[in-house]
């Protein structure tokens, strides 16, 4: 459920157009063409049914498919460059990686081997857990996040902001350029609210408020490893 109202309020508010390319599907047989320029999972949540659905590994079980994560295809693109060619080539920075983990155990515990990739990078970062604005754990099923959140005492409100797999899906093959791509979005919308209060609130006064900076991804694989990245908004 949460996952799916988080998603519902950024789409609403237009958090995620940034990162959406528009594509155009052809209709086919002169019929008009359709824009694709959000995710149309949420379109098909039913919170009633989900309450029915049954488990999906075993009967006593508590993963259905209504907690998994949804079927989808896409795409994601990152570029990654030294900062010196960023400079040669007049480029904006969005972020820097400031550290990356990688840490792995048995593969039936797969689920919560990013508790183990993600202090290691925020280590490798030079950072404290503190000093993390924000988190993206892919959601591969619910309960990859909740547990990964409990392990590592995370408060719930920094962790997938505007939804999860669950909600939005996890393409194979781009679900960890799906969640950087989503954790720079993270900063940059929190980054614009912040400074939208700042500018017509006069009170609390501006040094009060903190604009996010520091933001980690975290990804497990089926066989028991799994990997972070810490980044940091310029």
């Amino acid at each position: 459920m949460y996952t799916n109202s988080t998603h519902h309020a950024a789409q609403n508010n237009g958090l995620f157009s940034w990162e959406i390319v528009p594509v155009k599907v052809s209709g086919g047989r002169g019929k008009p063409s359709t824009v694709v320029d959000k995710d149309e999972s949420l379109a098909k949540f039913h919170a009633a049914k989900l309450r029915k659905l049954r488990p999906s590994f075993k009967d006593a079980g508590s993963v259905t498919a209504g907690n998994a994560s949804v079927v989808s295809d896409g795409a994601a693109t990152l570029v990654l460059v030294i900062s010196e060619k960023a400079l040669k080539l007049g480029l904006q920075v969005i972020a820097k990686i400031r550290g990356y983990a990688n840490a792995a155990q048995a593969p039936e515990l797969f689920p919560t081997a990013p508790a183990l990739a993600i202090p290691k990078a925020i280590l490798d970062a030079g950072l404290q857990t503190s000093q993390i604005d924000y988190y993206e754990i892919n959601e591969a099923f619910s309960v990859v996040v909740l547990a990964n959140q409990k392990l590592l005492d995370l408060n719930p409100e920094k962790v997938n902001v505007h939804g999860g797999a669950v909600s939005l899906g996890h393409p194979l093959g781009c679900s960890g350029a799906c969640i950087s791509v989503t954790l720079l979005g993270d900063g940059e919308n929190l980054k614009s609210i912040l400074l939208s209060c700042i500018r017509f609130l006069s009170e609390p006064s501006p040094s009060s408020f903190i604009i996010g900076k520091f933001g980690v991804g975290g990804i497990c694989n089926g066989g028991g490893g799994a990997s972070a990245l810490v980044v940091e908004l310029m």
